[in-house]
């Protein structure tokens, strides 16, 4: 799977076993494509839960290759009650 067809909020394992989440397109398009996973990556918000997408912290290419995809994105919602430990987008949530 190309960078291209990662989705914003898609959750992925990479062949040491770590997770990653997929970052914004803005993010990813400032060279911070992915980010572990938040301690708490659900959010309630107008009684739907969303998944939680965190500002991206690591380059394209740091998740060792290949990636298994374990959470596949749906629509994003952004989620301003989340603080990045970088400078950049708010985080941002995705429906389940």
């Amino acid at each position: 799977m190309t960078s291209e067809q990662w989705k914003t909020g898609g959750w992925v394992r990479d062949t040491e076993g770590q997770i990653w989440v997929r970052s914004s397109d803005e993010d990813a398009a400032q060279g911070w494509a992915w980010r572990n996973p938040p301690p708490t990556p659900e959010r309630v918000i107008g009684g739907q839960t969303f998944i939680v997408v965190p500002s991206g912290a690591v380059p394209e290419d740091h998740p060792t290759r290949p990636l298994t995809r374990i959470v596949r994105a749906s629509a994003m919602r952004e989620d301003r009650s989340r603080s990045s430990n970088r400078t950049g987008p708010t985080s941002t949530a995705t429906t389940r």
